[in-house]
């Protein structure tokens, strides 16, 4: 099982040579659900490991989200924030082969995240791990990660925790 609470559509742009300041010609361009506890759980799906995916997603971009969840077959369930969901932009100089990435901050969750935790809850007792991935959105507590990897001792559920700064801290 995952939870990203602030996963994203990730938009990549592959362009000749990437030029600040200049006009680019796009030569290629895909649009894919991201969020790292999105992309655990399309790789445990593409290694036949059933997953659910948990997450705060809202908004069109949630949709389109929730949309290729569902086309890949992957279990989920997403919580409505107050905003929409972030949109990440990549963008791939093909000369060098350089990745400049601008992430989006998130909107706020609103009590998104208490109803995620909620479900996260009864979900525990069937599942074999939990990995909590990614940045917190605008108004989760930075602690959210520590509450939830505590709530998954108690079912006795192993725990991954991809974060930094102060979430990983705490």
């Amino acid at each position: 099982m995952t939870v990203t609470l602030n996963p994203c559509l990730d938009r990549s742009l592959t362009v000749e040579r990437l030029v600040p300041g200049k006009t680019h010609r796009v030569l290629s361009a895909r649009t894919d659900a991201g969020g790292k506890g999105i992309n655990v759980s399309r790789l445990l799906n593409d290694a036949g490991i059933q997953t659910h995916a948990l997450a705060i997603a809202s908004g069109a971009a949630g949709q389109t989200l929730s949309s290729e969840l569902q086309r890949l077959h992957i279990a989920h369930t997403f919580f409505p924030g107050t905003g929409e969901t972030r949109t990440n932009l990549k963008i791939l100089d093909a000369q060098t082969g350089v990745m400049t990435e601008c992430n989006e901050p998130g909107a706020p969750a609103g009590d998104a995240a208490e109803r995620l935790t909620e479900k996260l809850e009864q979900l525990l007792p069937d599942a074999a791990a939990l990995a909590l991935c990614g940045s917190i959105p605008p108004g989760v507590p930075v602690g959210i990660y520590a509450n939830l990897a505590n709530l998954a001792n108690q079912f006795e559920v192993p725990v991954f925790l991809d974060a930094s700064g102060a979430a990983l801290a705490a």
